[in-house]
């Protein structure tokens, strides 16, 4: 008996990936291009010093604290006004997928940057990066004042000169880790990835044009037989 076109569910397979991925190959040409650069910071806690003796659990938590608050500091307004020098650029726009953080804690912070050319893609990950650690390494110098103001304090209470000292930089605080090192590891000669490969496209538009042929073989009109 002869098979139908419906029976050789392979050659619907076969033909459905064919088009979804001469499809999504085609759709990539279509798409203008974007480039993505990586810039890092390292930062370093000093668990060993600062949570010395601590159960594993609470140095968790404490590690966890201050990664959000180093974490909120970098999509802050004064850190990311300096990575706004274009007139088409706004720190809501950085904020909406332009820019991407991505961090394990205690370590090397990757500072991620899209744009329509690896230059500007590389310029604003520097940038941002860099303004980063600046505002850290800033916060954290006030905070390691503090704690050497406070140790004073603590022999000579009475000192106007002192406590003064101390309010004024308790306004400036951003509430870090004082003993926390901040280091700039990567901010020239960046990595930089195309995104959107056309290979990526013709693999997608593959599996898409499979799925579709499944599904509609589940359909009573692709079961049925002629």
């Amino acid at each position: 008996m002869k098979k139908t076109f419906q029976e050789n569910t392979w050659v619907i397979w076969i033909f459905a990936m064919l088009i979804g991925a001469l499809l999504g190959g085609s759709s990539s040409l279509l798409l203008p291009a974007s480039y993505r650069a990586q810039a890092t910071v390292v930062v370093d806690f000093n668990i060993e010093e600062t949570w010395a003796g601590l159960p594993d659990n609470e140095i968790f938590y404490f590690l966890e604290r201050e990664a959000r608050k180093l974490e909120e500091l970098a999509l802050a307004d004064e850190t990311l006004l300096p990575v706004v020098t274009e007139p088409t650029l706004t720190i809501e726009s950085l904020r909406s997928g332009v820019i991407e953080l991505s961090q394990p804690k205690d370590g090397g912070w990757h500072f991620y940057a899209t744009a329509a050319t690896p230059r500007q893609a590389v310029d604003l990950a520097s940038r941002w990066a860099n303004s980063f650690a600046e505002q850290a390494s800033t916060g954290i110098e006030i905070e390691n004042k503090l704690k050497a103001i406070n140790k004073q304090l603590e022999t000579s209470p009475s000192d106007q000169n002192l406590m003064q000292e101390k309010l004024d930089l308790e306004k400036q605080s951003k509430g870090l880790l004082a003993g926390t090192n901040i280091s700039i590891s990567q901010v020239d000669d960046l990595p930089v990835e195309k995104l959107g490969q056309p290979a990526y496209f013709i693999v997608a538009g593959a599996l898409l044009g499979l799925f579709l042929s499944l599904l509609w073989q589940a359909t009573p009109f692709g079961r049925k037989r002629d």
